[in-house]
């Protein structure tokens, strides 16, 4: 059987790695292929960058999609609300943990700066939890560079489960089916129009590409598109160095209050990002978001800007503890987006008989923290769907 994945990051490499061996798998990626460690140039080239009006999207385009430039964090997200649907991922998720080391940032492998965060903030009641990653710490040297390929190839990317097997800037337009079922997908290679023959095909494109491919093949889809907005909180603290700490050591219990070097917070402070101490501030916002005709369209609701809002001073109020001065915040940007074709009431495939949907489009609301484990565990929910028939 010939099975397309389409799209080559966390929820692609979940199906291809259960699929392995019992299909003929062909994966298309609309991104280039990465050298080495990864994107050790300016990570934003690997970004596709959507301006929603004061809100900027962020979407990975590249071999491995957001695996591959993130922090690596493996939070266990939604596992409760994808139950109440009838998708049970605990089995995945606990799967995931143990096969790819998932495991707590060690206080020991802090920086110095969040562990000065961490424990005033544990001493101010904060709760502060280490945060879960896909990395293994013996390895890790706490560069903070995460975000750039991992230097040491401590972190897990899913270009391990991929085995290089990828077919590289191929952006699919449509997936093709007559009488209902599937016959492949057709898209453009430097222009030229494509197809490939399939009997199945996996959307795992993204929350924005997927729910485009969905229209142009006939299944409704783009609307409760969430993205976890954020902003960094920063000021200055002469030779702080957390430029070169491990990023996002901890969150709070359920939310992201988080140590985070940001280079947008250097034009506002006019100082080196080594003088600027920050944190992250990121919220689970209203489902008000929609994908149509190629177009994305996302605003902060009321309820979004109060909460982040509140999550604003409570950074500055952590940070001027600290003995930080003069902060200033970033521009909100979203980089967790999801939603757009949501998980419903068990169901895990599409009217067209051999199309699925394996990425963030299928998350039912907006987690409020990273979701990389939960879009790898409902892949692979996924996956045995597909081998089930």
């Amino acid at each position: 059987m010939k099975t397309v994945i389409v799209g080559s990051g966390a929820g692609g490499s979940m199906v291809f790695d259960a699929l392995s061996g019992r299909r003929d798998i062909t994966v298309l990626e609309a991104g280039p292929p990465l050298k080495g460690c990864g994107a050790t140039d300016l990570p934003a080239k690997y970004y596709e960058i959507i301006d929603a009006g004061g809100l900027e999207i962020w979407q990975a385009i590249c071999q491995g999609g957001s695996t591959t430039v993130s922090l690596g964090n493996a939070v266990r997200a939604l596992e409760e609300e994808c139950r109440s649907l009838g998708v049970d991922i605990t089995g995945e998720m606990d799967f995931l943990e143990e096969v790819l080391g998932v495991s707590p940032v060690p206080v020991e492998a802090m920086g110095g700066i969040t562990r000065r965060l961490y424990e005033l903030m544990e001493d101010s009641g904060y709760g502060p939890v280490p945060m879960p990653k896909f990395i293994d710490f013996t390895r890790c040297t706490g560069c903070g560079r995460c975000a750039f390929g991992c230097l040491s190839g401590a972190r897990w990317d899913s270009r391990r489960s991929l085995g290089g097997r990828v077919v590289h800037d191929f952006r699919v337009a449509r997936v093709i089916s007559e009488g209902g079922e599937v016959r492949g997908v057709e898209g453009f290679v430097d222009g030229r129009r494509v197809v490939v023959e399939a009997d199945e095909v996996v959307l795992s494109a993204g929350a924005l590409h997927t729910p485009a491919i969905l229209q142009a093949s006939g299944v409704d889809a783009g609307g409760s598109l969430f993205v976890d907005p954020f902003v960094t909180v920063g000021g200055v603290l002469e030779g702080a160095g957390q430029d070169r700490e491990l990023p996002m050591g901890f969150e709070l219990d359920g939310f992201i209050l988080s140590p985070h070097s940001s280079v947008f917070l250097q034009g506002k402070l006019e100082k080196p990002l080594r003088d600027i101490v920050g944190l992250m501030v990121k919220i689970r916002d209203d489902n008000q978001g929609e994908v149509r005709d190629g177009k994305v369209t996302k605003t902060l609701t009321e309820g979004d800007r109060e909460r982040l809002a509140r999550g604003v001073r409570a950074a500055r109020a952590v940070l001027a503890d600290m003995g930080v001065e003069g902060t200033a915040v970033t521009q909100v940007r979203g980089v967790h987006q999801g939603g757009t074709y949501p998980l419903r009431s068990g169901e895990l495939d599409t009217e067209i008989e051999g199309l699925y949907v394996a990425d963030a489009s299928l998350l039912p609301e907006a987690p409020g923290r990273p979701p990389m484990l939960a879009v790898m565990a409902l892949a692979r929910k996924v996956a045995k769907r597909m081998l089930e028939g």
